[in-house]
C-alpha cells in the first residue's frame, strides 16, 4: 500500500477498466477482433454489451474503492510525513524513511525546577506547566473506524525522573496519567481535542503498554518486554467502542470502552522525554459492524505497578494504596476517570491524631469482590480506629466501595463524641483546571446533591453559603437516614450512601477549599441539645459507621438537580463571594454568582455592594464601627489546591479603596505565611489613612513572598468609623 497509492474514483475506474480489458483479450479466442474483421453482428453487439457491463462494474468498483480511500493515509517519505503530520508541537524531523520525534527532558525546560516547593504532580505539571509530550497529528476528525499502523524504534528511552500523578496525596482526575513518567511512545487515535482522545503508550522502563483515555485515565495495562533500538510494527485499531493493539500481527491488547466512548477522530504520534523514529505509517478504514460490548465481569486483584500497590479490575487499575494507607486515584466506574481519595479508617477531624505512618493493612478476598481491613492507633493512646472495606461491581452504578468504620475508646473524657467523622471523601476535581497551562477539562458547574429529612432532594451549587461563611441552618443539611450526599464532577456524581444500619444521623457539607465532603453524626436528641456543648466519650464506647460510595450516571444527576430544593440562606449572606484574577489561574465556572477568571472565596464581616464599583457596579463594602474593625480575607491564597507556586520573583499586591464619610485607616496585609522550610519574614502591608472621603485610591505593596511562600493569607481591614468600598484586587508580577 505504501508503494502504490491511488487517488480519486476516476483513476481507479480507469485502472479497473484496463485490468478487465486485458482479461477480456486473454479470454477472447483469437485476440481482439473488431466488427470490420468480419465477425457477426450478433457477436459484435454481444462484445459491446460485455464491455459496457465491464465499464459499469469497474466504475462502481472504483467509486467504492475511492470512498474507502478517503480516510486512507500512507506516509513513508519526508514529503508524505510533512504533508500528513503537518500539525505538530515541539521538534520533529523527517529523514529519508523515518519521522523522528524528540522530547526535551524535564530538567532542560526553563522554569520546571521546583526549588523549595513540594515536588508533586499538581505543582510540576499543572502550575509549572511542564507538559513534556510532543505531538504530531494527521487525518480528519470525522474518521471513525480504522487501523493506524506504523513501525516504531525507541532510539533514546525516557528517564524515570519526576513524579507520576497520584503521588503524595495529590492527583488530578481530569489529567490523571497524562504526564506519565517513563512513557517513550504514544500512538493516538480518535483525537478530537486535547481533552478528548485515546493514547496507546509504550514504556521500556516499566516494560508495559497502557491505554489511556481523557476522562478515563489508564484503562488497560499489559506487560511487554520492550527494548531500545528495536523495530516494532504496531497496529492500533479503533472499531466502534473497541480499541485493539497488535505487535507484528499478534494481538496484545483489546479493550471495549464501556462508558462515553470516543467514536471518531484523527490519528497522531507522541514522544515524552524520548527520541523515537516512526516509519511506514498508514491508516486503513475498517468496515462492518463492531462487536457488542460484553457485560462487565469484575476480577479484582492486588498488583504492583509503577512502583505502587494497586487494586486492578482485570487489566484496569482502579485505586492504589498510599504509604499512609489511604486509597488514591479511586475509580467509581470502569473506564471512568478517578474521582476520589478514600481514607481507609475514620479521620475524626478535630479530636484524634492518628499514627498514619503505622497504618496496618490486611488483605482478604480477590475475584468478584475485593476486601481488606485497616487499623490505626491514636498517638496518645486514647482510642483505636478500624476500617473494613469491600469492593464489588453493580451494573447499575459501577464500582461500590462498601466502607465500615469503627473507633474503640480506651480512656474517659478525652474524645469529643459528637465530632467523630464517619469518613472524609476527598476529591480534587478542580485541581487540573486550576490553570490554563494544560487542558481545562472541567466543563460544567459543580453541585452538591443530598436526600433531605423530608425525603425530597436537595441540590445547591458548590461554594454556596455553607461551612466557611456561617451556616444558614445546619438542620436543612441533615441527610435522611438511608439517604445519600454526593457531589458532581462533569455530569457524573460520586455518591456517599448512608445505610439505615448507621447508629447516628449525619449532616454533611462540601468544603470549598479542599474540595471534599465532611460528615458529622448528630446527637440522638439534637433537636433540643445545644451542638456547641461538647459531649465527651467514655472508656469502652464504640463508634460505628457505614457508608457505600459509588457513581451516579449523568441522566440521574441532571434529574436530581432539576428537582433539588436549594436550602434557605441567611439574607445578609445572599452573595458573600468576591473574585479577583490571579496571574497563574484560570478558574472557570466554580462560583456561579461571580464573573471573572479566578474565583476565590472571601471570608469576614463585609457585604457585596451592587450599587458601587470602580469599573462596574460591584464591590466589597466594609462597615466599621468604633472598636470593631470590619475585615475581609482570603485564606490559603498560596499554592493550595486552587493556585500554586507563583512563578515570578516579585509581585505587586493591591486594591482600590473608596470612602465618602470614613475616619480611620484601611490596611491591606499579607499574613499567616507558611514556607516549605522555616524562615523569618516581615509581614508586608500597606496603610491608607482616611479623614472623610477618598476616591478609588490604590493601596498596595511589592513583595517576593508569593514566590517563596507555600501558603499565605491576604486581609483587608477597615478600622475606624464609617463605610469603605474595596474593588479591583490584583496580584501582578512586576517582572
Amino acid at each position: 500500500m505504501n508503494s502504490f497509492k491511488l487517488s480519486g474514483w476516476f483513476n481507479q475506474a480507469c485502472f479497473g477498466l484496463f485490468l478487465h480489458w486485458g482479461l477480456y483479450r486473454i479470454l477472447r479466442k483469437g485476440g481482439w477482433v473488431m466488427y470490420t474483421d468480419k465477425i457477426s453482428k450478433e457477436e459484435y453487439v454481444s462484445n459491446v454489451i460485455r464491455m459496457a457491463v465491464v465499464v459499469l462494474v469497474c466504475t462502481v468498483f472504483g467509486v467504492s474503492m475511492a470512498r474507502a480511500a478517503e480516510a486512507r493515509l500512507a506516509a513513508d517519505t519526508p514529503a508524505a510525513y510533512a504533508a500528513a503530520f503537518a500539525e505538530r508541537t515541539g521538534e520533529w524531523k523527517t529523514g529519508l524513511e523515518t519521522f523522528e520525534g524528540q522530547g526535551p527532558r524535564r530538567k532542560e525546560i526553563s522554569g520546571t525546577e521546583l526549588g523549595d516547593f513540594v515536588n508533586d504532580a499538581h505543582t510540576s505539571f499543572v502550575v509549572k506547566g511542564a507538559n513534556l509530550w510532543r505531538y504530531a497529528f494527521a487525518g480528519d476528525a470525522t474518521w471513525q473506524d480504522y487501523t493506524f499502523e506504523t513501525t516504531v524504534n525507541i532510539q533514546d528511552p525516557a528517564p524515570l525522573d519526576g513524579v507520576r500523578t497520584g503521588q503524595d496525596n495529590v492527583f488530578m482526575n481530569y489529567q490523571w496519567g497524562r504526564e506519565a513518567i517513563g512513557s517513550d511512545v504514544g500512538l493516538i487515535v480518535r483525537y478530537q481535542s486535547p481533552d478528548r482522545y485515546y493514547m496507546i503508550r509504550l514504556s521500556t522502563a516499566y516494560q508495559h503498554v497502557e491505554l489511556w483515555k481523557t476522562k478515563g485515565g489508564v484503562v488497560c495495562v499489559k506487560p511487554f518486554p520492550f527494548k531500545a533500538g528495536t523495530d516494532y510494527r504496531l497496529a492500533v485499531s479503533a472499531h466502534g467502542p473497541w480499541i485493539t493493539l497488535a505487535f507484528d500481527g499478534q494481538e496484545i491488547l483489546k479493550y471495549a470502552d464501556p462508558v462515553e466512548p470516543i467514536l471518531a477522530g484523527r490519528i497522531g504520534v507522541g514522544v515524552r522525554e524520548s527520541r523515537v523514529a516512526f516509519s511506514k505509517a498508514s491508516v486503513v478504514p475498517l468496515s462492518g459492524a463492531p462487536a457488542a460490548v460484553p457485560a462487565h465481569k469484575p476480577n479484582f486483584r492486588l498488583r504492583d505497578w509503577v512502583g505502587r500497590r494497586y487494586i486492578f479490575d482485570g487489566d484496569e487499575p482502579v485505586a492504589h494504596f498510599s504509604p499512609l494507607g489511604t486509597l488514591q486515584e479511586v475509580k467509581l466506574h470502569p473506564g471512568l476517570m478517578p474521582m476520589i481519595i478514600l481514607d481507609s479508617t475514620p479521620p475524626t477531624w478535630g479530636c484524634l491524631d492518628w499514627i498514619l505512618e503505622q497504618t496496618r493493612l490486611t488483605f482478604g478476598k480477590e475475584g468478584e469482590t475485593f476486601t481488606f481491613a485497616a487499623a490505626r492507633d491514636d498517638k496518645t493512646g486514647r482510642c483505636k480506629g478500624f476500617g473494613d472495606l469491600a469492593l464489588s461491581y453493580d451494573p447499575a452504578c459501577g464500582y461500590v466501595w462498601d466502607f465500615r468504620a469503627r473507633v474503640e475508646v480506651l480512656v474517659d473524657g478525652k474524645i469529643q463524641k459528637w465530632n467523630l467523622n464517619l469518613v472524609d471523601i476527598c476529591y480534587y476535581q478542580s485541581v487540573a483546571p486550576a490553570t490554563d497551562k494544560m487542558p481545562q477539562c472541567l466543563a460544567n458547574p459543580l453541585h452538591c446533591l443530598y436526600v433531605r429529612t423530608d425525603g425530597k432532594y436537595g441540590a445547591y451549587p458548590v461554594n454556596a453559603q455553607f461551612r466557611n461563611n456561617n451556616l444558614a441552618n445546619f438542620k436543612e443539611l441533615i441527610v435522611k437516614k438511608g439517604g445519600f450526599l454526593g457531589s458532581t464532577i462533569d455530569d457524573w456524581s460520586f455518591i456517599v450512601d448512608l445505610p439505615e444500619d448507621n447508629e447516628y444521623i449525619y449532616w454533611g457539607d462540601y468544603c470549598p477549599w479542599a474540595l471534599d465532603q465532611h460528615f458529622w453524626p448528630l446527637y440522638k436528641n439534637f433537636e433540643t441539645k445545644d451542638p456547641s456543648v461538647f459531649e465527651l466519650a467514655s472508656k469502652g464506647d464504640v463508634f460505628r459507621g457505614h457508608a457505600r460510595i459509588y457513581a451516579m450516571p449523568p441522566a440521574r444527576v441532571k434529574q436530581i438537580i432539576g428537582e433539588g430544593i436549594l436550602p434557605d440562606e441567611r439574607p445578609e449572606n445572599k452573595r458573600p463571594l468576591f473574585a479577583h484574577a490571579e496571574p497563574t489561574n484560570s478558574f472557570r465556572d466554580i462560583v456561579p454568582t461571580v464573573a471573572g477568571d479566578s474565583k476565590l472565596r472571601w471570608l469576614g464581616s463585609y457585604a457585596i455592594d451592587t450599587s458601587v464599583g470602580r469599573n462596574d457596579m460591584f464591590s466589597m463594602r466594609l462597615d466599621a464601627v468604633a472598636g470593631k474593625p470590619a475585615t475581609a480575607r482570603i485564606d490559603q491564597v498560596g499554592p493550595s489546591y486552587r493556585s500554586g507556586p507563583y512563578l515570578a520573583k516579585q509581585y505587586r499586591i493591591g486594591c482600590r479603596v473608596k470612602a465618602d464619610a470614613f475616619k480611620g485607616k484601611v490596611t491591606l496585609r499579607m499574613d499567616n505565611v507558611v514556607f516549605p522550610k522555616n524562615r523569618d519574614y516581615t509581614k508586608p502591608e500597606a496603610v491608607l489613612n482616611v479623614a472623610g472621603a477618598t476616591d478609588w485610591t490604590f493601596v498596595g505593596f511589592k513583595t517576593e513572598l508569593p514566590h517563596v511562600a507555600h501558603f499565605w493569607r491576604l486581609t483587608i481591614e477597615a478600622q475606624g468609623e464609617g463605610n469603605v468600598w474595596v474593588d479591583d484586587f490584583e496580584i501582578t508580577p512586576t517582572e
